[in-house]
């Protein structure tokens, strides 16, 4: 098997926080203890509730946010000991799409400028009229008409404009894609037409891909492999047929429940068997499981141990005391 590309190990992130208007500060611990590796050609999907850590794990990982603890490390090298001039070459290999698009696009630039403005920086060698025929060429393949090009931001749909931040990611041929919810804001078919192109340029061109999303469909037609989060921690990372046919862990359990069916025979028992309640405050998580409080299968050691790590066989591993029970 190949050298991973990218190699995270015992990443933590933690914002500091006010508790309420006179309260002191506290620490919220948003990421606690990630380790994932991905390699070239394969995409890693990672999945969980809102507020499990997906973004912030996205955004450590490109070194946007501070990290508390662990190590990024990218082609073997940590990310944190490269040279400024090293981290401006890493930024061409490794590019991410927001969650949010139209925060992420220049207000003041028109969507040609956006999508070829990071050639400006990286392919300096290029003439300007390459990078501008680059820049439209990426944005008919994303279906983006050419008369959009002269537009700003605001002028432009949702779907446009996540269409434009894919642009912007995309130009550069870039090894690794961090998409943190790259494709929420689309129409199903355009959805489906920028999942086939990610798939083909994963395999023709050995693009690299973490794939945060909600979809738990969209997950399945994309990735290699998943990892689960809760309250940012790691519950399980399987491969997706074998996490799909048969999940380990409680709380994979129920998110494969949440996905809807169309049969009103099934769905209402579905919806019934779905955790109770909001997950607990990050700002002061659950001794032992931090799953315990939800947990349909939660027994004494689960209130007071936290589980380990454990390899369970075809490439899994899961957090969980009783999952060979249960």
């Amino acid at each position: 098997m190949s050298e991973p590309l990218l190699l995270v190990e015992n990443l933590k992130v933690r914002y500091r926080v006010r508790r309420g208007a006179w309260a002191r500060r506290a620490w919220l611990q948003a990421v606690a203890g990630v380790h994932l590796a991905v390699r070239a050609r394969e995409a890693l999907g990672v999945v969980g509730e809102s507020g499990c850590g997906k973004s912030t794990l996205a955004r450590a990982i490109v070194d946007l946010v501070p990290r508390q603890s662990g190590r990024v490390l990218w082609g073997g090298r940590d990310v944190a000991a490269l040279t400024p001039a090293e981290r401006q070459r890493l930024r061409r290999d490794l590019q991410i799409i927001f969650q949010n698009p139209l925060a992420s696009l220049d207000p003041r630039m028109q969507v040609e400028d956006i999508i070829a403005e990071p050639l400006s920086v990286h392919r300096r060698d290029l003439a300007l009229r390459a990078r501008q025929r680059a820049a439209l060429d990426l944005a008919a393949r994303l279906g983006l008409a050419e008369d959009l090009a002269q537009r700003y931001p605001h002028e432009l749909s949702g779907g446009q404009c996540q269409r434009v931040a894919i642009a912007r990611a995309m130009i550069l041929e870039p090894k690794l894609l961090v998409c943190d919810e790259a494709v929420s804001a689309l129409d199903v078919s355009i959805q489906a037409q920028i999942i086939a192109l990610l798939g083909a340029l994963k395999e023709e061109h050995g693009l690299a891909l973490l794939f945060i999303s909600h979809n738990l469909s969209v997950v399945r037609e994309l990735c290699d492999r998943v990892l689960v989060l809760y309250l940012g921690r790691m519950m399980e990372l399987a491969p997706v047929q074998l996490l799909y046919a048969r999940p380990l862990h409680p709380y994979t359990q129920a998110l494969l429940e949440s996905i809807p069916i169309p049969d009103p025979q099934i769905q209402p028992g579905r919806l019934a068997r779905a955790p109770p309640g909001e997950p607990p405050s990050a700002l002061a998580p659950p001794a032992g499981c931090v799953f315990h409080t939800r947990c349909p299968h939660v027994i004494a050691r689960c209130r007071r141990e936290v589980p380990a790590w454990e390899a369970a066989g075809e490439g899994r591993h899961v957090a969980c005391h009783r999952w060979r029970e249960i």
